[in-house]
């Protein structure tokens, strides 16, 4: 009965709810990324061709646009995740959210590799490489939390009782840490990432 007991003291803590977050999340975007690299495949040649089409023209349109544009592309799901925190669909919602999050990075990824064929891995690597490897982690950390503290309130709702509240220091600290990687992922998308295209295009090209 005691080990019982703490084992479900365990799952309704703060550290079992982020646990829980983690595997959740991680768990669907992995499943996400997995659909997404097998969609590419399915969506056939000229599928492929249409997307790249739009996808290199909103690049093109990004490039014009600037900082503040890579700004809102590293922000869009990070700060999905963080609204979905404060309420009850959150539970849901951030699992989700992961998992779109997967299946739209592995679909780019497998689509220009697709495209390109075997030097479409290098290109991959200048477009997400540098970004995804900053962005990834940073949505994991505000999705685990903001799937944390959305359980809280859910269970506040359907169980009159949540137990702790997750909205303290900690919470805030890490949304501001994120903040400040994410804006320097969107300097690094704008002044690194078109040389990084530059050069891989030129080899394209060659």
């Amino acid at each position: 009965m005691i080990i019982v007991n703490k084992r479900i003291t365990i799952a309704g803590s703060e550290t079992g709810a982020d646990y829980l977050g983690l595997i959740v999340c991680g768990a669907l975007f992995i499943c996400g990324s997995i659909v997404g690299t097998a969609a590419s495949g399915i969506a056939g040649d000229a599928g492929i061709s249409n997307y790249m089409a739009g996808y290199l023209a909103l690049a093109g349109q990004a490039r014009i646009s600037g900082f503040f544009s890579a700004l809102f592309n590293v922000w869009t799901y990070p700060l999905v995740a963080i609204l979905l925190g404060f309420s009850v669909f959150g539970v849901f919602g951030v699992p989700a959210l992961a998992a779109v999050r997967g299946f739209f990075l592995c679909f780019s990824i497998s689509a220009i590799v697709r495209y390109f064929g075997g030097d479409g891995v290098l290109l991959a690597l200048a477009i997400f490489g540098a970004s995804a490897m900053i962005t990834v982690p940073c949505f994991f950390i505000l999705a685990v939390q903001s799937f944390s503290s959305s359980l809280y309130v859910f269970k506040s709702v359907t169980l009159k009782g949540g137990g702790t509240a997750p909205y303290k220091g900690g919470f805030f600290r890490r949304v501001l840490v994120c903040a400040a990687v994410l804006t320097g992922s969107a300097l690094i998308d704008t002044l690194l990432v078109p040389r990084l295209i530059g050069l891989v295009a030129g080899r394209l090209a060659a």
